[in-house]
């Protein structure tokens, strides 16, 4: 084996991201405006009930959601508006299921996440209609 040849140029920095899934199957009443938080393989009126830890700092984004049913289940309009929460505060990544569609994105706010903060999703259902039992799932991003 001959000799080591010279050191090599320094490598890019590591970027540090994680992806957090939830989701949850619950009945949503219709035509009170009614609010369920979702966790991860939970849901409940109390958001206390089902938030979870974040793992790490950084800024989040990329959020999606999907729902197995669409909202639109009797005369009028009906949609489920979907926010993410952190620390028991709404923040700016929001989106709306309305209609016949079922599912939602908002891939342009961020918000800042502290690790360990609570984080929850909270479905608002709007509209009038006959109340349906509907699996909700979530996604997003975490980047350091």
């Amino acid at each position: 084996m001959g000799p080591a040849g010279p050191q090599g140029p320094t490598g890019l920095s590591g970027h540090t991201a994680a992806v957090v899934l939830g989701s949850s199957y619950f009945n949503v009443a219709t035509g009170n405006n009614a609010i369920t938080y979702v966790g991860v393989g939970e849901s409940n009126a109390t958001e206390n009930k089902v938030a979870i830890a974040s793992p790490l700092d950084g800024t989040v984004g990329a959020f999606r959601v999907r729902s197995n049913l669409a909202p639109d289940n009797g005369g009028g309009t009906q949609a489920y508006t979907v926010t993410l929460r952190l620390a028991n505060a709404s923040t700016a990544l929001t989106c709306v299921i309305s209609e016949t569609a079922n599912s939602c994105s908002d891939t342009v706010n961020t918000a800042a996440i502290t690790a360990g903060n609570a984080m929850a999703v909270m479905v608002q259902e709007s509209g009038t209609g006959t109340p349906i039992a509907v699996s909700v799932t979530w996604s997003l991003t975490i980047s350091e």
